[in-house]
């Protein structure tokens, strides 16, 4: 009896072990991921020269969305995406647009977030991410809660059931390459498939995480500082979820309003299936240029 309790309790430990070791390389893989996102758009910006008329800042719906190239020769100005990842959220575009200041003066600066970004618990991992920059903006209340908070976070997204399925299925996953970039952003592998529950599952309900609040207002606090034409927009989403997502768009438009930040009407893009990327939010590759093209005759109004 005690060899048959002890080989439970092994088996256990091992399963344990190995779901804990499963979530740390899943984790450390997603960071990697986007540090290597932040780093070349860190570069890009080194590298910047002239003047630009239009900046993005955003996520991974911004990426995907916007060809920075061919948003500017629409505009008749230079342009540059700048996008991260959501992992990095408001915060990672606070950053951003801070560093791009210090080298270019543009006229607009555009905030694109995936449109579920407003409901999405604020990441304290994220901001850690961040590392010296933040560190220098935070309060001092945020110096000395913000490592505790995101050691708990983590605490709690490794006992997560769904994350430690994602992260046993990424783990043993056959190889895992560096991304590749392709007009700004890294290239997309698969495309989403939409299936008869998607829309039950995929609705964003109404809802939203009021601790995102400082950032946007960082965000639209600085634009007023610098004399920016500050907008925000939702990134793209799939069409047969706008509609029933309404009511939690139009709480979301509040917020963001309330933070500062004008939100420009017809935001999101709804996508059709075949315009629909790797994602719910991700526009695809072949339908980028279109993709650019509307958002830029919906921002054309109130660019500068």
């Amino acid at each position: 009896m005690f060899r048959r309790y002890l080989a439970v309790y092994i088996a256990g430990a091992l399963l344990i072990a190995l779901a804990v070791g499963a979530w740390s390389a899943y984790s450390l893989r997603k960071s990697e991921a986007s540090l290597l996102v932040y780093s070349y758009q860190l570069d890009k910006l080194e590298h910047a020269t002239g003047d630009v008329a239009t900046i993005f800042v955003g996520d991974s719906s911004l990426g995907n969305a916007i060809d920075a190239k061919l948003f500017g020769e629409l505009e008749g100005a230079p342009a540059m995406n700048l996008a991260l990842t959501a992992t990095y959220g408001y915060s990672g575009s606070y950053n951003m647009l801070r560093r791009a200041l210090t080298r270019l003066h543009p006229r607009n600066v555009v905030v694109v977030q995936a449109a579920d970004l407003p409901k999405r618990e604020a990441s304290n991992l994220a901001a850690m991410l961040l590392g010296e920059e933040a560190a220098r903006q935070a309060s001092a209340w945020e110096r000395v809660t913000s490592p505790i908070a995101a050691s708990l976070e983590y605490v709690e997204l490794i006992y997560n059931v769904d994350s430690l399925k994602r992260a046993l299925a990424y783990t043993f996953a056959p190889s895992h390459t560096a991304p590749q970039f392709a007009d700004d952003y890294p290239m997309q592998h698969g495309q989403f498939k939409p299936t008869a529950d998607t829309v039950a599952r995929e609705t964003l309900q109404p809802g939203v995480d009021k601790r995102k609040l400082p950032y946007l207002g960082r965000i639209a606090a600085l634009c007023r500082e610098e004399h920016l034409n500050c907008i925000y927009a939702h990134g793209p989403l799939y069409g047969d979820l706008c509609a029933p997502s309404r009511a939690y768009l139009d709480e979301a438009s509040a917020t963001i309003r309330d933070a500062g930040l004008e939100v420009v009407p017809g935001t999101p893009l709804c996508l059709s299936a075949e315009q629909v990327g790797d994602s719910i939010y991700h526009a695809s590759p072949a339908y980028k240029a279109q993709a650019t093209r509307e958002y830029y005759r919906l921002l054309k109004p109130m660019l500068r």
